[in-house]
């Protein structure tokens, strides 16, 4: 984890670069407006010129000057439009980098929590008790265990606790693969959390033991994701 400093620093960078985004985003579709507008206007103007063709005769004066008054406002329309459509491919393509450094940047700041590192069982299981899942809010192979564990992962992080997402065989099914969480209740100890209950599993528990068994473990977001990016993708499903 980074420290409080590094933390709030990339906030603030981040933020900065959304709004920054808007701004530009705003700019170019003003930009886009006015462009559209020169557009109707050059054509406005031609069809003018198509009407004193057909209206007026050749050789009259009065012909030739609107004519020529035309012709000078169709060029500066069109140079505007030129000018204009040139503005617009630039905003373009810095609203197309700003997306993309966006899209690079959000999980930089994936955990962004200050909070002193916390610890203590029953502090834990009271943070996990004020939080419990709808009914309803488990569907296999979509937010399963293991998008469920990614996403308790990232709230306890940012609240301070320490945790890592394993996956091994199923504790209380061990016919069956499943994740869930390992959370640092004191210097170099862990207590188990189950995910798909979003609660703490205590000694009494009859596979509390072999919830400390287990093939994988994660320690961030981007570890899992580097294991299987599908299976913990939880922001898209």
């Amino acid at each position: 984890m980074e420290n409080k400093d590094q933390i709030s620093e990339s906030v603030q960078g981040y933020k900065r670069l959304v709004q920054d985004y808007k701004l530009l985003r705003d700019k170019l579709n003003k930009s886009q407006r006015k462009l559209r507008i020169t557009k109707i206007v050059s054509a406005s103007i031609i069809i003018f010129l198509l009407i004193l063709c057909m209206g007026s005769s050749g050789s009259s004066t009065a012909y030739k000057d609107d004519f020529e008054k035309c012709k000078v406002l169709l060029q500066e329309s069109q140079a505007n439009f030129r000018i204009m459509k040139t503005q617009v491919d630039t905003l373009k393509a810095k609203v197309k980098s700003l997306e993309d450094e966006i899209e690079e940047s959000e999980f930089y700041f994936y955990y962004d929590s200050v909070a002193e590192q916390r610890f203590g069982v029953d502090d834990l299981e009271s943070y996990l008790d004020r939080w419990q899942w709808t009914e309803g809010s488990y569907v296999r192979g979509k937010f399963d265990c293991s998008e469920m564990s990614a996403y308790i992962e990232r709230n306890l992080e940012n609240e301070g606790y320490r945790t890592w997402i394993v996956i091994g065989d199923c504790p209380f099914n061990q016919s069956a693969r499943h994740a869930w969480l390992l959370v640092e209740t004191s210097p170099g100890k862990s207590m188990p959390v189950e995910a798909t209950r979003y609660a703490l599993v205590k000694w009494d528990n009859p596979y509390f033991d072999l919830y400390f068994e287990y093939d994988h473990s994660f320690g961030t977001i981007f570890d899992a994701l580097e294991y299987d990016y599908d299976d913990f993708n939880w922001w898209e499903t």
